[in-house]
């Protein structure tokens, strides 16, 4: 068993079947450069449909926010690893970038993308280790309250 493997194992995490692309949309899902690979934001998205819905308070409290934003990632690993063959390709998390969707006078953003951070951190170690950059935003696709993107840095 991989390295990776064995640790989501004991972290308690399975993740989710890995998104394709969205027959909505005219990108992909992941892209190499060189030795970066770029995942596209995806949301909280469980058997193909948001899991979580609605906006930063009005809808739900920060801990939902913050559930979504995990959700996001644990995608996010899935189709990495999909596109990598393993986890184990992963040299470093470079970087994130969340939108979530909030109220006017929210101001929290950083605390709900904590969600996605948290979980990579957890899962990488040192590795792990990333900047980010939260933004709120009016309304997100499917009404979903975060969307999450990633820069990894990988094996060449």
């Amino acid at each position: 068993m991989a390295t990776m493997e064995k640790r989501l194992e004991e972290l308690g995490i399975t993740l989710p079947a890995p998104l394709g692309p969205s027959p909505l949309a005219e990108h992909a899902t992941v892209k190499r450069a060189g030795d970066l690979l770029f995942v596209s934001g995806v949301g909280p998205i469980e058997n193909g449909k948001p899991a979580i819905t609605g906006r930063l308070v009005r809808d739900m409290k920060h801990e939902d926010g913050y559930a979504a934003a995990r959700l996001a990632a644990l995608n996010i690993l899935s189709m990495m690893q999909k596109e990598l063959g393993s986890l184990d390709q992963i040299e470093e998390v470079v970087g994130l970038t969340g939108y979530v969707a909030c109220d006017d006078d929210f101001y929290d953003q950083h605390m709900i993308l904590n969600g996605a951070s948290h979980l990579l951190n957890d899962v990488f170690g040192d590795k792990g280790c990333h900047v980010c950059t939260a933004v709120g935003v009016n309304a997100l696709p499917f009404n979903v309250p975060v969307i999450v993107d990633a820069i990894v840095r990988i094996r060449p």
